[in-house]
């Protein structure tokens, strides 16, 4: 008897996005809980990570925006030469208990705030890997916003579960930042 992969792809992509997703279609960020950005006047990319995919044509980076500005702002969109398509994601479970994932063209950054890119919430999906992403590597993703402009970030592959450890910090700076 043939049995079709479709199931088990699709059980594959459910566990990616759940993984590596976000949590409301609405376009709204929220502040994380008892966070307040630093009184810096700019709007940075911090803690920037990507987990080596379990697919090699994708992957979902996650990271930290600090808005310590006094005004609200909206991330646009964002880039890497990394990819062929870099897209700025939010996934929910729907009332079945479904992952999905729906792309945020216009996502609110509060002033003051820090608005956190983690697994079940938003992410940056990277489809299209130009080349296979290995622990210890970096690549370069560039975030627009409505009125800070971009901001480039030095994102750090990591193994999957790791991020945020001491090991893969090791005292790393995980930001670098451009106006433009």
């Amino acid at each position: 008897m043939h049995r079709s992969p479709r199931p088990a792809l699709v059980a594959l992509l459910l566990v990616i996005v759940a993984l590596n997703g976000c949590s409301s279609s609405d376009g709204q960020a929220s502040a994380s809980s008892g966070t307040r950005a630093p009184d810096s006047g700019q709007v940075r990319i911090v803690d920037a990570t990507v987990d080596v995919p379990a697919l090699p044509t994708q992957a979902a980076v996650r990271f930290v925006v600090e808005n310590g500005t006094g005004a609200d702002d909206f991330l646009t969109g964002a880039s890497s030469t990394a990819a062929e398509h870099v897209t700025v994601h939010r996934s929910t479970i729907d009332s079945k208990g479904l992952s999905t994932m729906r792309p945020v063209a216009r996502l609110k950054i509060p002033a003051r705030s820090r608005v956190t890119f983690a697994p079940g919430g938003l992410h940056v999906m990277l489809t299209g890997l130009r080349h296979r992403l290995v622990a210890g590597q970096t690549l370069i993703l560039k975030v627009t916003f409505a009125k800070a402009g971009t901001r480039t970030a030095t994102v750090k592959v990591v193994k999957p579960g790791t991020a945020g450890s001491s090991e893969d910090m090791n005292g790393m700076n995980m930001e670098h930042e451009h106006a433009g």
